[in-house]
């Protein structure tokens, strides 16, 4: 147990659980953000930057994105914060082409739905119409992970785009 002073009073919070809130909440954010077609507020002092901001009882997940007025890349943040500390974060980059967004949303939104913790990304996911594969390799789990996903031509290609991502909870001791 940790004591977390909140408004003026001290909580004990159990890191577990917590962290169990912490990852549904991630998802509900994902689904209710850019994912799920949520248009992100400009960031003040960073240009090309926008935040989704989900709030849930004592959860905070704040999304920033942003990517270069002069390229496919794109970098970001996500954090999870329980009352008024961050508990959880996970940083990503990489590029992708705008025709490449809506199939990276639609594999995003299945695992997001299912509750499926893939490193904070998506399942194996195929479009036999589009001929597009999402793949995502990561390891760890929750509290600590990394990888990488992609996009390719079904039929074998280099990938048409990719983000590479890291993640930890900043409650546990690994």
């Amino acid at each position: 147990m940790v004591a977390v002073r909140h408004n003026e009073r001290e909580i004990d919070v159990n890191n577990e659980n917590v962290l169990k809130e912490a990852q549904r909440n991630f998802f509900l954010a994902m689904l209710a953000g850019w994912v799920g077609g949520m248009k992100g507020k400009p960031v003040p002092d960073k240009p090309g930057f926008k935040r989704t901001d989900y709030r849930n009882y004592d959860f905070r997940v704040v999304d920033e994105y942003g990517k270069g007025r002069f390229s496919n890349g794109s970098t970001g943040t996500t954090t999870v914060w329980h009352f008024d500390e961050p508990v959880w974060v996970m940083t990503y980059a990489g590029q992708y082409r705008e025709e490449e967004i809506p199939f990276l949303k639609r594999a995003l939104v299945k695992t997001y739905r299912k509750g499926e913790f893939h490193g904070g990304r998506g399942d194996v996911y195929v479009d036999t119409e589009a001929e597009l594969l999402y793949t995502n390799t990561f390891r760890g789990d929750f509290e600590n992970f990394e990888g990488e996903e992609s996009i390719l031509r079904r039929r074998g290609s280099l990938p048409l785009g990719f983000h590479w991502y890291r993640g930890m909870s900043l409650l546990s001791g690994r």
